[in-house]
């Protein structure tokens, strides 16, 4: 925004996306500087806050929590609709795939408080829900699961597929978000082969510098934290 053209201190309202020029005619508005200028101060404090909220919160899992509970909502719709021996079959099936729902829904009930808790439940989500959707997708367009052609239609299984398939993707962007923010946190979990009892390299000072790099913070570090504590594991590798 500095290298940006003005008047008397004013943005114009409308530049040239690619090289910033005004676009004609040229236009200022009092009102909309002001508008710019407290959200630009908005901002600030929003980016100055973040340096010390923690980077993993509970608000991670809300939504995939929040897709669960429609997984489930939808199950329990199809359930109702299907009552008698005839339904047998289909039954068993949807309280199988209730089952596993509910065993996502379960790791879900408790946001992690550690770094290392927070990556084991990405772990953990990633290939229920990716199996609890491969179920529900395997469903559509087979025999007995059709929409029926006249009345009051079933829950539909394509919508059960669509929200199996979004509570998979969230829980994929669960753990691209850890992987993004905390990248080393995995890392630091096992002693790497290279300094493992038996190997040629290993040494007990090479193992003892491992020990001390591999503290991670108990509690989830903020950005400010995990960029104090980065410089001082730099610091004791150098050392």
């Amino acid at each position: 925004m500095e290298g940006l053209e003005r008047y008397n201190g004013h943005f114009y309202n409308w530049y040239e996306t690619l090289s910033g020029a005004p676009l004609s005619p040229k236009y200022i508005s009092t009102v909309d500087s002001g508008n710019l200028a407290g959200h630009l101060i908005a901002l600030k404090w929003g980016c100055t806050e973040l340096l010390d909220a923690p980077l993993l919160t509970s608000a991670l899992v809300d939504n995939i929590r929040d897709l669960a509970g429609l997984v489930s909502q939808v199950l329990r719709a199809m359930r109702a609709d299907r009552i008698g021996p005839l339904h047998d079959a289909q039954n068993a099936t949807l309280d199988a795939l209730a089952g596993a729902t509910e065993t996502v829904a379960a790791e879900l009930r408790a946001a992690p408080r550690t770094t290392p808790e927070w990556i084991k439940l990405a772990g953990t989500l990633v290939p229920l829900t990716a199996d609890l959707e491969a179920q529900t997708r395997s469903l559509v367009g087979t025999r007995g699961w059709q929409e029926p052609s006249g009345g009051h239609p079933y829950s539909s299984v394509e919508e059960l597929a669509h929200w199996a398939g979004s509570l998979a993707g969230a829980s994929r962007a669960l753990q691209a978000e850890i992987n993004s923010l905390v990248p080393w946190a995995g890392m630091l979990d096992a002693l790497p082969a290279l300094l493992a009892g038996g190997h040629p390299g290993a040494t007990p000072d090479i193992a003892a510098l491992w020990s001390g790099l591999s503290k991670i913070p108990d509690a989830v570090p903020s950005l400010k934290e995990t960029a104090q504590w980065c410089t001082a594991r730099v610091s004791h590798i150098a050392r």
